[in-house]
């Protein structure tokens, strides 16, 4: 209500993060970079098209994660959160705006198998410097249920290297963490501003 214009990004993630004010006539319009900078942090040579993402977490940064994601046409994304049933509202937006991609949640603290996971992507305040870093949202046994080809996203940056990204790069696995997203979503804001 406090802006005269919303970008797209912004409204499908239901958040704004950056906003563009004109010198001029002083118009602002609000803009949302997380999807650009969590979209532009994974690996080029990743080809996520028909493949089954997991997101941890069911928050702004999970909205970015998803939005990100259905650009590169996942066939499925499997949401893990503390409590499904108030999903159920998101579960229902996100099918109507992503029809072609299979949405289902899960209770995170029932993971057992993620061997049909493409992606693995944090989107919880959980292994963050001050909420909780020495924790995991994903125990180290699940962890392990991942395929070998597997890749490890944690938005967050601060550590930058979260217990669940060390515990990837102990198995292997690719990972990006939240400083490379963070990083590209600061080159969008720039290039918006300017």
């Amino acid at each position: 209500m406090f802006l005269d214009e919303i970008d797209p990004s912004a409204n499908t993630v239901n958040a704004i993060n950056t906003v563009m004010i004109e010198p001029q006539t002083k118009f602002l319009k609000g803009f949302n970079t997380d999807v650009a900078g969590f979209d532009r942090a994974i690996p080029k040579d990743i080809d996520l098209c028909g493949k089954v993402a997991g997101i941890l977490g069911t928050g702004g940064a999970a909205r970015a994660a998803i939005a990100a994601l259905a650009m590169r046409r996942v066939k499925a994304i499997r949401l893990y959160t503390r409590n499904v049933s108030n999903t159920i509202e998101l579960l229902n937006y996100l099918r109507g705006t992503y029809p072609q991609i299979e949405f289902n949640s899960y209770p995170i603290e029932r993971i057992r198998d993620l061997s049909d996971i493409d992606m693995l992507v944090n989107a919880t305040p959980i292994g963050m410097s001050s909420f909780g870093a020495g924790y995991t949202p994903v125990e180290e046994q699940e962890l392990r249920t991942l395929p070998p080809h597997a890749l490890v996203y944690d938005v967050i940056y601060n550590p930058k290297k979260t217990l669940l990204i060390k515990l990837a790069q102990k198995y292997n696995y690719r990972t990006v963490t939240g400083m490379d997203m963070l990083v590209h979503q600061a080159v969008e804001a720039q290039i918006i501003w300017t």
